[in-house]
């Protein structure tokens, strides 16, 4: 019996198809090693890095502005184009901020002012990249045909245009720095003297939402030593006492929200409330018409704000405050006379709530001013309100003066300008139940005053007193919807509040033809409000201003 053959192997298909199979698998594994690579690659690129304040030397920033992003909201765009504001900001810095944001940004920009050796200032503008690669091909496309950059060797190497172009850049972890003068850019290094290590800066910031639209920071003192032009005249005053000014924004899609910080000496703030965990109610809004006030200040005892002023003065220099409360006091004497003494008739007055308006009207020029005070005697204040009643008729007689002259010794006339009291005239006047007092000047002004159970009201005519006295003919501000949903967004009210309606001060600005500018301005807005907060070493202020 013959025995069957054995099958061949199929040695050389199967190495073939072993062979094939490591190949795929090689490609495969090829594969996601270098999109893994890629990948690892590109995040690189676009981690931000390094915090960005690390990079920012303390020493010599004047003001940093930090921007999420360079949109303007849709509201105010109607006053200011965005084009517009691009211009602005490549004007102002002298550096290609729009292009630069439009090619490789991401989103942020920062701006730094820097302090220069000669007493001016340079600015450095910063701006979160997309990518590194993205940042270098718009540089590249500024280059003339033939150029390569010159580059410095360091760590953060700093990249010149050989001509051109007149400024330079650096790449910083993320972000892109440009400015005019390369010496600025050598001392942006990760440093322990930067930004995100200064103490100054650290307690600024941290008073403030850190998460916003803007964050802005100056440091006073550095500013005062760079020329500001004619803004010399307002910041000088600031670095006698204060370090220095941050402010914060928010968009929303109804308005901005915003705050500031201002540190100052530490305990020459003494501008505290009583009790700070009181908060003010504002009770006398319900007396104030919500269609007709401009402006509204409200507190809760304005003679302990101004004690508290007088003190926060005197921390400066004990004689400043002798000096104000001394002029106070003489021009007290000067109006009212000698009978009416400050501290014993005048500051009791203003131990309560009050509410100061400024608001429209038909028949007094536009304007109607009130002055608002709680009291809790009626006896007391009708007492005091009497001895100042001769008070307001010197006032009043200070809008019609008349020549007076007299003959001087050696024969001469002099001729000279005095309050005319004929002119002056009282009326008497009752709105429903309650007796008004009305000083009236000719034609020109008039000055009312009454004393309710509650309240001592003092107004520049009849009409604004007519709206205080007869509240249901009018829709009280403190139902106003405006008015709560501006203070609806603010952590709270100590002590004093403060309230504006753009439409109904917009008449004011324009009646001054160098005012309008303020009115196009207000356009956009429909409201404000803030309040303040004070602390033992500063003082903020939160806010919130509401879009049409």
């Amino acid at each position: 019996m013959t025995p069957k053959k054995k099958p061949k192997k199929a040695t050389s298909k199967k190495k073939e198809s072993h062979f094939l199979q490591r190949f795929i698998l090689t490609l495969i594994v090829l594969g996601v090693v270098g999109a893994a690579a890629f990948a690892g690659y590109n995040l690189y690129l676009n981690l931000p890095g390094a915090d960005l304040e690390e990079f920012i030397p303390a020493k010599e920033t004047v003001v940093y502005v930090e921007f999420s992003d360079l949109n303007l909201p849709t509201q105010v765009q109607s006053l200011i184009q965005p084009a517009d504001f691009e211009a602005f900001l490549n004007q102002l810095t002298g550096l290609p901020v729009s292009e630069a944001v439009t090619h490789f940004g991401k989103g942020a920009v920062s701006f730094v002012l820097m302090e220069t050796d000669d007493g001016g200032g340079e600015w450095v503008v910063l701006v979160e990249a997309r990518n590194k690669t993205a940042a270098l091909d718009y540089f590249e496309s500024l280059l003339l045909e033939g150029e390569s950059f010159k580059k410095t060797t360091d760590e953060y190497p700093i990249y010149d245009f050989p001509q051109g172009e007149p400024f330079s850049f650096k790449w910083l972890d993320g972000y892109v720095a440009m400015a005019k003068n390369p010496l600025v850019l050598e001392q942006f290094i990760p440093s322990d003297a930067s930004l995100a290590h200064d103490e100054a800066f650290l307690k600024s910031v941290n008073q403030l939402p850190r998460r916003g639209w803007i964050l802005a920071y100056s440091d006073l003192k550095k500013l005062g030593s760079v020329d500001m032009g004619t803004y010399e005249n307002i910041i000088q005053p600031l670095t006698a006492t204060s370090r220095s000014l941050t402010l914060s924004l928010r968009k929303e899609e109804s308005g901005v929200h915003f705050n500031t910080f201002l540190t100052v000496k530490k305990d020459l703030v003494s501008l505290k409330p009583d009790d700070p965990e009181e908060l003010f109610e504002g009770d006398l809004a319900d007396y104030l018409s919500a269609d007709t006030v401009g402006l509204y200040l409200g507190g809760q005892n304005l003679e302990n704000e101004w004690q508290n002023t007088l003190q926060t003065i005197s921390n400066l220099n004990p004689a400043y405050g002798i000096i104000m409360e001394g002029l106070l006091r003489a021009q007290t004497d000067r109006v009212f006379g000698e009978g009416v003494d400050l501290r014993n008739d005048l500051y009791p007055l203003f131990a309560n709530e009050y509410a100061f308006t400024f608001a429209e009207g038909e028949n007094t020029g536009g304007r109607q001013i009130s002055l608002l005070l709680a009291h809790d005697d009626r006896v007391f204040a009708e007492a005091k309100l009497e001895k100042m009643a001769e008070g307001f008729k010197s006032i009043a007689a200070h809008f019609t003066p008349k020549i007076h002259t007299v003959t001087l010794p050696d024969g001469t006339e002099s001729r000279e300008l005095i309050p005319d009291d004929s002119s002056v005239e009282t009326l008497q006047e009752t709105v429903g139940d309650q007796g008004v007092t009305c000083t009236q000047v000719g034609s020109k002004a008039s000055f009312c005053y009454t004393i309710t159970n509650e309240l001592v009201i003092m107004t520049s005519g009849m009409e604004a007193m007519k709206k205080h006295l007869n509240p249901e003919t009018e829709t009280r501000l403190s139902e106003d919807s405006r008015f709560d949903q501006v203070f609806s967004q603010l952590s709270g009210r100590n002590d004093e509040v403060s309230f504006v309606r753009f439409e109904n001060v917009a008449g004011f600005f324009e009646s001054y033809e160098w005012m309008q500018p303020v009115a196009n301005l207000l356009e956009p807005f429909d409201s404000a409000g803030w309040v303040k907060h004070y602390f033992d070493d500063g003082a903020s202020a939160e806010g919130y201003v509401l879009f049409k």
